[in-house]
């Protein structure tokens, strides 16, 4: 699935680039690859074309290392260090 057909969106960070969207096979999770490309701080909000329930921040190899909270619009804040790639794993309901 490419970025483009995508069904998430990056909000209030226009450094911020959706760069790869794969559905897990196993247990139907998106896993996001997000990367900041102007050399600046960002905070980006993830909004899912359907109601995301549960945000993890992985690593490389997708494992979940750190639960996210989801806000009451159903986005999910993320902060970026200047070129930094961040691997979400998304579940939605």
């Amino acid at each position: 699935m490419t970025s483009q057909e995508s069904p998430f969106s990056v909000l209030d960070a226009p450094n911020v680039v959706l760069d790869a969207v794969e559905k897990s096979e196993d247990s139907g999770e998106f896993v996001l690859r997000l990367l900041e490309g102007d050399g600046e701080q960002a905070n980006a909000r993830i909004r899912g074309a359907h109601r995301i329930v549960q945000a993890r921040r992985g690593n490389t190899v997708e494992d979940a290392l750190e639960e996210l909270p989801i806000a009451a619009d159903g986005c999910v804040a993320v902060s970026f260090r200047p070129f930094e790639v961040v691997i979400l794993i998304l579940t939605l309901g």
